[in-house]
Parts: C-alpha cells; sequence; structure tokens
C-alpha cells in the first residue's frame, strides 16, 4: 500500500498483488511437483574435442507442463531454484537432483554405455553437516561406481566455509567422485585457497567467452 500525501488515503499496487497471487500459486505447484515427481532432468553431453565423442554429461533439472504436448516449460530453473529457496524446499530440490542423476547413471552403466553424470550442489547442500553422508548414501543406494559421479559447486559456494568445504570434498574425492567449480571468474575467491581445494576442473563463467 501506499500514501498519498494530499489526503492520506492509501490504495493498493495491483500490480504486486497479483505478483504475490503468482507466487504463491507457483509455489504451490512447485510442491505439488515434488511429491509426484513431475520434474525431469535433461543431460548435457560434455564432447570431447579429440574425439567428438560424449566423454560425460551435465545433469541439469527442468519442470515442464505434464499435460502438454511436446516440452513446454512450467519454469525457468533460475526462477523456480530461486523459489525453492525462499520457500524452503531446495533441500528437497537438491536431494531429488541427486537422486534422479545417480539413478541415470547407474542405469547407463548397467547398459553397457557407461557415462559420468555431473550434478550441481547448492551453497545449502555443501552447508549441511551431513552432506557427504547424503553423497555416499546415494551412491550406495544405487551401486554407482562413484568415478561416474561428478559435483559442480559454485566458486561463491566453494568460499563459504572455505575451511569446512575442504575437509568435506577431501573425503568426496577420497571416494573417487570428481569435483569441478562452476562460474569460476565471477566470485573473489582467494588463488591461495583454491589451490587447497580438491577439484579436477574449473569451468569458466561465459561471460568470459562472450
Amino acid at each position: 500500500a501506499k500514501a498519498n500525501g494530499k489526503n492520506g488515503l492509501y490504495f493498493f499496487d495491483k500490480s504486486m498483488i497479483s505478483a504475490d497471487k503468482k507466487e504463491l500459486q507457483l509455489a504451490q505447484e512447485l510442491r505439488y511437483a515434488l511429491d509426484n515427481n513431475e520434474l525431469c532432468m535433461h543431460y548435457q553431453p560434455r564432447i570431447d574435442l579429440k574425439t567428438g565423442r560424449i566423454a560425460a554429461t551435465e545433469a541439469l533439472m527442468r519442470w515442464l507442463v505434464p499435460s502438454a504436448k511436446g516440452p513446454v516449460t512450467k519454469a525457468y530453473p533460475d526462477e523456480f531454484i530461486a523459489l525453492a529457496e525462499k520457500i524452503g524446499v531446495i533441500g528437497r530440490l537438491d536431494t531429488y537432483a541427486l537422486h534422479y542423476a545417480c539413478k541415470q547413471a547407474a542405469e547407463w552403466a548397467s547398459n553397457g554405455t557407461p557415462l559420468q553424470v555431473s550434478v550441481n550442489v547448492s551453497v545449502n547442500q555443501l552447508q549441511q553437516d551431513d552432506f557427504v553422508t547424503i553423497i555416499m548414501s546415494a551412491i550406495d543406494e544405487f551401486q554407482l561406481d562413484p568415478a561416474f559421479l561428478e559435483l559442480e559447486i559454485t566458486e561463491s559456494a566453494a568460499m563459504t566455509d572455505v575451511e569446512s568445504n575442504i575437509a568435506k570434498l577431501a573425503q568426496i574425492q577420497a571416494a573417487g567422485i570428481e569435483v569441478s567449480i562452476d562460474d569460476f571468474g565471477t566470485g573473489h575467491s582467494s588463488l591461495n585457497y583454491l589451490k587447497r581445494l580438491p577439484v579436477r576442473n574449473l569451468k569458466i563463467d561465459r561471460s568470459f567467452i562472450m
């Protein structure tokens, strides 16, 4: 609501009310989508430029309209991931993505076409005390060779509570799981800390490539 300085009356900004209603509706639909497995993963191939073959894949979460004919997006990842953080279900979203990716990697391996799957790790997930246990439990559940899982952590997430992250990622790496830093170059990381982080790959932020 806003005050009118002349007569002290208040009026409501209808555009704000409409936006709030839309967000509330989308939040309800996101919870329903999580409960009913309506979110899915698309796999972006990583190509070996020397051989032209697919060397690995990156799991990217998508939210599509279930009843649509063809892939119609319900909401874009940046939108529903931010919403998940706001309404407190980002943990469920993280677990959903991890298990979905591990299951797919295990299926590819059992079919004779093993491919490493890279899955994104949020700041929320990385900061959990049982982060390593969660990752290893997913590996065990699907009997996945750890070499076929890679965890992608943004530069800003890696620099949050650095000493704790170094210890956690060292355990992950020791188990045979690869770790990479995403969006490299956009944060303010110390190269000294970066040297100590047990990571194999740096993914340079696309703004530099552009």
